[in-house]
C-alpha cells in the first residue's frame, strides 16, 4: 500500500504534501532516538540526529521500494552497527 501512496505523490501535490508531512514526522520520531541514543553514549555527540535519521528512513524506503523489507537473521543487527560506526575501517 505504501508503494502505490508514493507513487501517487508523485502526481497529486496534495498526496505528496501528506507524505511529505509523515517523513517529516517519522525523521522527528527517530531523531529523537538517535538523540537519546547520544546521550546514553552509544552515538557520537557530533553527530547530526536529523541527518542520521534520514539516512535511516532512506534505506527503509529504499528497502520498500525494492520489495527487500524481509531481513536475514542478524541483518538487522549488522545494519544498525554500521550506521552507528559508520564507514571508518
Amino acid at each position: 500500500m505504501f508503494r502505490q501512496v508514493i507513487a501517487e505523490a508523485q502526481r497529486d501535490p496534495a498526496c505528496a504534501e501528506r507524505l511529505q508531512s509523515y517523513a517529516t514526522e517519522r525523521r522527528a520520531h527517530i531523531g529523537e532516538m538517535i538523540e537519546r541514543a547520544m546521550a546514553r553514549g552509544e552515538v557520537a555527540d557530533t553527530v547530526d540526529p536529523l541527518l542520521g535519521a534520514e539516512m535511516v528512513q532512506s534505506l527503509i524506503w529504499h528497502r520498500l521500494l525494492t520489495d527487500r523489507l524481509a531481513l536475514e537473521p542478524g541483518e538487522a543487527q549488522k545494519i544498525a552497527a554500521q550506521l552507528v560506526r559508520g564507514l571508518k575501517p
